[in-house]
Order: structure tokens, then sequence, then C-alpha cells
């Protein structure tokens, strides 16, 4: 049985990152901010995250307010992985 972790979540965020939004894989790292440094706007981190939501069937709501940020183009990869992993209680 597959069990989903940190490591296995930041796979599937980056691979959505490259095959969805045309990130170059060499840009992503745990540190990459979603706006600056990969240069999504607004609409399409909300998109991101409600990808991943709706494939692991939580809120994306509930992701949004728990992150600790004024403007999402603030959050960072590592961000919206431990975000997700403390809402799916990942190890």
């Amino acid at each position: 049985m597959y069990k989903m972790t940190k490591d296995s979540l930041y796979e599937e965020i980056s691979n959505l990152l490259i095959n969805k939004f045309g990130v170059d894989e060499s840009e992503i790292s745990l540190i990459s901010t979603l706006g600056d440094d990969l240069n999504l706007g607004p609409a399409e981190i909300e998109e991101l995250i409600l990808d991943i939501c709706e494939k692991h069937n939580t809120e994306h709501e509930k992701v949004i307010d728990s992150l600790d940020h004024d403007e999402l183009e603030e959050v960072t990869v590592s961000d919206l992985v431990d975000t997700l992993a403390d809402i799916l209680k990942l190890d």
C-alpha cells in the first residue's frame, strides 16, 4: 500500500509545477517562492492548491487560510508542503 509522505507530496507539487504551469525543474526547491521565484500569479497559485486538494479530498480554502502569508506569492514550496502535510496528517 502506498503511503503519502512529505517527500512524495513535494514530488507531486513539483510535477504539477513542471507539467501544468511550465516551471523549469531547475527553479524548483523547497525555498522557492511560488510568486517571485516560480513566476506564478495569484490565480495560478490558487489553481495549484485546488488541484492538490481535489486529489487528496480536502478543502482548498482550509489550505489557503492555514498558509501564514498576506500574499500567496510569498508562499514557498516548503510552506505549501508543510501546510498540506499538517492538514493531511502526514509524517
